[in-house]
């Protein structure tokens, strides 16, 4: 188990984060019109094509897993099935050149587009993710949004797109579909990380298989994470 593991599965570590996590997401949600879970026909989509939109809202625990598995140093983050934007605010902290949402829902799109409209690193679309354009893409966050068949289809988009990307799948209840289907084009691993509210999957797709990735190093050891953890809340709130 690396430090991080043992850092995100403590009790008392869980405890303080959900306290972090609430404290995070009643500020956003006084600043950006942010959304809670909500079943497809109240958001106006086909259940046969989309999940429920439930928001991230576990944001200390995102931001070690960005920190740990992505290489954020200017590169293109995508929220696929991003609601009105809740991720889109924590990557907005990080060094991220261009920050994408796609979503469906033309009620939740709208709220996101309002919410990011005067942050030129930010772009909302409301479209259809199995037909998007994923041009350049280094790292794909979904939260569960779609069931496994418009996963795949998606996926597919994604890597007839890119050369290579990394995948962050919150409540990855279709990975074994994944699996099967692209195992072959996995860099690296699948690794997981059970932090107190859900399970993310963390997937490296290469165009060309056999060309590993090199693992990236985690700068930031598990004493001086947390210094920055409890620092970058205060940041967060204070860049809005």
């Amino acid at each position: 188990m690396t430090n991080i593991e043992k850092v995100l599965q403590s009790k008392v570590v869980s405890f303080v984060i959900r306290k972090i996590n609430k404290i995070l997401h009643l500020s956003f949600e006084s600043i950006y019109n942010l959304d809670r879970v909500r079943g497809c026909d109240e958001i106006g989509i086909s259940s046969s094509t989309s999940n429920e939109h439930a928001p991230t809202t576990d944001y200390v625990e995102l931001l070690f897993i960005l920190l740990r598995n992505c290489k954020v140093r200017g590169g293109t983050i995508i929220d696929i099935g991003c609601g009105s934007g809740a991720a889109l605010v924590l990557f907005r902290v990080l060094p991220f050149k261009r920050i994408l949402g796609v979503e469906l829902s033309k009620e939740l799109a709208t709220k996101g587009i309002n919410n990011f409209h005067k942050t030129s690193r930010v772009e909302v679309h409301h479209d259809d993710a199995t037909t998007f354009k994923y041009n350049n893409i280094e790292t794909v966050f979904m939260f569960n949004p779609f069931p496994a068949e418009v996963l795949l289809k998606v996926l597919s988009s994604v890597i007839n797109s890119n050369e290579r990307f990394k995948l962050i799948y919150r409540n990855p209840k279709y990975f074994h579909e994944i699996e099967k289907k692209y195992g072959n084009l996995f860099g690296a691993e699948p690794v997981f990380y059970k932090t107190s509210n859900s399970t993310y999957y963390i997937l490296e797709f290469l165009a060309e298989p056999g060309k590993a990735l090199k693992k990236c190093i985690l700068i930031f050891l598990c004493a001086s994470e947390w210094v920055f953890t409890f620092f970058e809340p205060v940041y967060m709130i204070g860049i809005f």
